[in-house]
């Protein structure tokens, strides 16, 4: 597993640069490419509403078989789901004080108006949580279904998205 700390890399406000759905289109673009066009449109939703899209489309068709032997795990909504909740993790332990002013703050970060729904900035990951995110994912891809080979990958390729973005690289 590649953990590097990002740290030092810091963009606005502490974020790593990049949106979570940034994040889960890189990594679907590189290792599920035929989940594109899924990913695509939902990105008329905020942040909340794609999450809980994902989550319902992977419990009910999750794991799509094709024959024999051939099970097709959705990567979009393991991504998505272990990626957010320790960003979320990351975010409430940076509020001190009140919790509740933290999460409200978050939530309005999510829900700024404009024509496209806009979305919160990541925060920047510690080699700590690459880990969290890197065996999370793992664990959720077995789960779903994946073989373990494939899991470790897509785990790989998670954490690799995002020690990137970190370093302030561009969007390719």
């Amino acid at each position: 597993m590649r953990a590097e700390n990002a740290e030092g890399s810091e963009g606005r406000d502490g974020a790593c640069g990049r949106r979570l759905y940034d994040v889960v289109h890189d990594v679907v673009a590189e290792t599920a490419p035929y989940e594109l066009p899924l990913l695509t449109g939902l990105r008329q939703y905020d942040q909340e509403e794609m999450g809980r899209r994902l989550v319902r489309r992977a419990r009910r068709d999750d794991p799509l078989g094709f024959g024999m032997g051939e099970v097709v795990v959705l990567v979009s909504p393991v991504v998505w789901v272990v990626v957010q909740q320790v960003a979320n993790r990351i975010s409430e332990a940076a509020v001190t004080g009140a919790q509740k002013r933290g999460t409200a703050l978050w939530h309005r970060l999510r829900r700024r108006p404009g024509s496209a729904p806009e979305q919160a900035e990541l925060p920047e990951f510690s080699a700590e949580a690459l880990r969290e995110v890197w065996a999370g994912v793992l664990d959720k891809a077995k789960q779903a279904g994946m073989e373990e080979a494939r899991a470790q990958q897509l785990a790989d390729s998670v954490v690799g998205r995002l020690v990137r973005a970190g370093n302030g690289e561009s969007e390719v």
